[in-house]
């Protein structure tokens, strides 16, 4: 079911439900995904916030979570930023990529460098087989109903990674983060994950959250080696040490 955007919404809508059809899914091969997008219109840290809580997840002016009527796999996965310690091996990840300068932008831009980068990312690590130009990666991730700010690291004047987060009042949410390939020995995306709780905690944040940690899926499952975490499962939070 396919629903019209609102020119005009009343000062009392928060949401509008714009999509919700059955859809292969992106996960699992051979499941069916169910996966409603809503459009926001109230920007409330607060409901940011509750939304996250709930097991959203943004995508350009949209949040959706996964409802699918025959799996469970999907399981939403949060850092309780008071209680995480780096590992050994997370320390190391983080010691190694301070030569790296970084530049906070908000909101996050769109340009030829991140788009260019980021098809680098998604293509040559098999993550999808498609580019993106720049007004699809502005709708996709730049475009934002919340608070979203773009960190990117760079190696003396070269881009080697982005990353996009949403913040509420008491929660950062990671919403995607794409590297150079050929940087694989300096881990960028633990380290980008490690950045984001750091940042959180020195900003009295509660929770960081991950998004979404499908067993099934290599691209997904990695998430649950930082701990202790929470994931929500049959709608409550449990955690993991």
């Amino acid at each position: 079911m396919t629903r019209p955007f609102s020119d005009s919404p009343s000062s009392e809508l928060v949401e509008i439900l714009v999509h919700d059809v059955p859809e292969p899914c992106p996960y699992i091969p051979g499941m069916t995904a169910r996966m409603p997008l809503r459009l926001q219109f109230e920007r409330d840290p607060d409901r940011l916030d509750k939304l996250l809580a709930e097991g959203d997840r943004r995508v350009g002016p949209l949040m959706y979570k996964t409802v699918c009527p025959s799996c469970n796999a999907c399981e939403s996965l949060r850092i309780p930023l008071e209680d995480f310690t780096l590992s050994r091996s997370q320390r190391r990840v983080w010691n190694q990529n301070q030569d790296l300068r970084l530049e906070i932008s908000a909101p996050p831009p769109s340009d030829r460098e991140r788009v260019v980068l980021f098809n680098r990312h998604r293509l040559e690590r098999n993550l999808s087989k498609k580019r993106l130009g720049t007004e699809g990666y502005h709708a996709w991730l730049s475009q934002s109903w919340t608070r979203s700010y773009e960190f990117a690291w760079y190696a003396e004047d070269r881009l080697i990674m982005a990353s996009i987060m949403d913040v509420g009042r008491v929660s950062s949410s990671a919403v995607y983060c794409y590297y150079d390939p050929s940087e694989s020995k300096r881990s960028l995306g633990t380290y980008a994950i490690l950045h984001g709780i750091r940042w959180g905690q020195e900003r009295g944040l509660k929770y960081h959250y991950l998004g979404l940690h499908v067993e099934q899926n290599p691209h997904l499952s990695y998430k649950a080696k930082y701990k202790p975490h929470e994931r929500l499962i049959n709608e409550e939070w449990t955690l993991f040490t």
